[in-house]
């Protein structure tokens, strides 16, 4: 629960930290768009630290279950890095596209094995849970900490034509603090997205884990 607690607040700490050192990345303040996400972003945030802190008896009813999602969080967080590190330096952006497969695969997996060893479905659907809760602050933290890390050092400078023709089109004084509130805008949407998408492959790895029964010793 310790660290799980510690990477929630941290996802606090470099959404504000973002907010605060770079406050044109997220655009007019007063914009009745930006406000309806502030407050989604607060919920979001508010319920990772309580799932942190408070978790309900319903994701924690199988002791198996936080500790194969820690696993598979990290797996989910850490190969998607893994495989934008790489294609950072010149490994090939298709790596990047196959580490994400690869994370989706490493949660339904956990998830079965999770499953398996408890015998119940349901500890494979709460280690899915736990897997994308886990992953999620992980890409947030570790992402966004590289990300201001480049950009204090001055090696925040995209090539791409896509990222150029993007900011010439957002009206942001430079082009870093574009980047900075693009990669913010994505991270925290991953925070919604990975635990629904790990979610659903725990429900499939759980049915799997349990579609054969346990060989028990004669």
């Amino acid at each position: 629960r310790f660290g799980s607690s510690r990477k929630a607040v941290g996802a606090v700490g470099v959404v504000l930290y973002g907010v605060v050192r770079y406050p044109g990345a997220v655009g007019d303040p007063w914009d009745p768009l930006l406000i309806v996400l502030s407050a989604v972003l607060a919920a979001t945030l508010s319920g990772y630290v309580w799932m942190a802190l408070v978790p309900p008896r319903a994701a924690t009813a199988h002791l198996v279950a936080r500790r194969y999602g820690l696993v598979g969080g990290l797996v989910v967080g850490g190969l998607p890095m893994a495989g934008s590190a790489a294609a950072e330096f010149g490994y090939g952006k298709l790596l990047a596209g196959w580490s994400w497969l690869a994370a989706a695969v490493a949660a339904l997996a956990v998830a079965a094995v999770a499953a398996r060893s408890s015998n119940d479905a349901r500890a494979g659907l709460q280690t899915g849970l736990w897997t994308g809760l886990v992953g999620a602050l992980i890409l947030l933290v570790v992402g966004m900490s590289a990300t201001y890390a480049a950009a204090e050092a001055g090696r925040l400078i995209p090539t791409d034509a896509y990222t150029i023709r993007a900011f010439q089109a957002s009206g942001l004084p430079d082009l870093t603090t574009y980047v900075v509130g693009d990669d913010l805008g994505g991270s925290i949407m991953l925070l919604v997205w990975i635990p629904l998408l790990s979610l659903a492959s725990g429900a499939i790895g759980g049915a799997l884990g349990t579609s054969r029964p346990r060989r028990t010793p004669a």
